[in-house]
């Protein structure tokens, strides 16, 4: 690390370079670079692919007279998930209980997919270790086509 303003030899002629105790940083031309000297704080993601629940679910009340089939898929990031040390089910995310809130909250009639993925987000980040979480849901109801997929990190 400079300690002090030096001159370097860049591809366009001579450059200032300063520098500070815990960044350093590099303007040439009015671009700057920037590298943290912190630590990264290691990320485990906890994942739940496509798990099936049937819901009364769609925009007209046709659609909601009987349940359609959805896969949902949750990936959990979690950065202190310290059960990779103790082993111990209480230092991680218990994806059976996540499993449960989902299959909870799909009880629920909704209209759309996007107010499922909100409702899951919203009870999936209160649990303990979870930082950020992305929801998936795959839904079966256009002819001619795999699935609708509506998708949603926060």
């Amino acid at each position: 690390m400079l300690s002090h303003p030096e001159q370097i030899r860049t591809g366009r002629g001579m450059r200032s370079a300063h520098a500070t105790s815990d960044l350093q940083s590099l303007s040439v031309e009015g671009c700057v670079e920037a590298h943290s000297t912190t630590a990264t704080i290691p990320l485990m993601t906890i994942s739940i692919k496509n798990l099936e629940l049937w819901t009364k679910i769609g925009i007209t009340p046709e659609e909601r007279s009987t349940e359609q089939r959805l896969l949902i898929s949750v990936e959990l990031n979690c950065p202190e998930v310290k059960a990779g040390k103790t082993d111990r089910i209480e230092d991680t995310v218990d994806y059976f209980e996540v499993a449960e809130i989902i299959k909870g909250l799909a009880k629920k009639e909704r209209k759309t997919l996007e107010k499922l993925v909100d409702d899951i987000l919203d009870e999936v980040l209160k649990l303990k270790y979870i930082d950020s979480a992305k929801v998936e849901i795959q839904k079966f109801a256009l002819p001619n086509a795999k699935s609708v997929k509506v998708k949603m990190t926060r």
